[in-house]
């Protein structure tokens, strides 16, 4: 009996440093798996900054060409009401010319009051914008392809790996 213990000693002393082996190993494979969360949140993160960064100079972009936009027909805008103040102020002229009595006092400025009303109903002369200027969809952002990557996106397999 006493050799049959003993040998069954010496049969445990394999698997005993197996055993250690394999309680070294999880220990390695929690260090590993630690090391590749760090690491897997580090990447996402720099994606994040990336996406966020990229986000910023495209929204400065975006209110970049609104802020030009804007000034141009607010520009326009200024032309436009110049115009109309213009005319105001010579109908006014007219009206009181017409109302000071004097038929050769009318009749010496009537010709240049005429010009000037002429003129002034042709328009102002100012540009309009174009149809569709208010619009900005030429600064949409198509993200279809990298949605459809990121969402593909998986573990690098070394070639004949099995990954057990």
């Amino acid at each position: 009996m006493r050799v049959a213990a003993e040998a069954l000693g010496v049969a445990n002393g394999p698997a005993a440093a197996t055993a250690a082996r394999m309680e070294e190993s999880c220990t390695a494979l929690r260090d590993n798996a630690e090391r590749q969360r760090r690491r897997l949140g580090e990447s996402f993160d720099l994606l994040y900054a990336t996406l966020e960064e990229r986000k910023g100079q495209l929204l400065d972009r975006l209110a970049q060409e609104e802020a030009e936009k804007v000034a141009t027909l607010r520009s326009l805008v200024d032309g436009y009401k110049g115009h109309l103040e213009a005319g105001g102020r010579l109908k006014d002229t007219l009206t009181q010319s017409a109302e000071r009595g004097g038929a050769a006092e009318f009749l010496q400025g009537a010709k240049e009051l005429i010009r000037q009303a002429r003129e002034t109903a042709k328009g102002p002369g100012l540009e309009r914008p174009e149809p569709g200027f208010e619009s900005l969809e030429h600064l949409a952002v198509d993200t279809e392809a990298a949605q459809l990557l990121l969402a593909r996106m998986d573990f690098r397999t070394p070639p004949g790996w099995g990954g057990r």
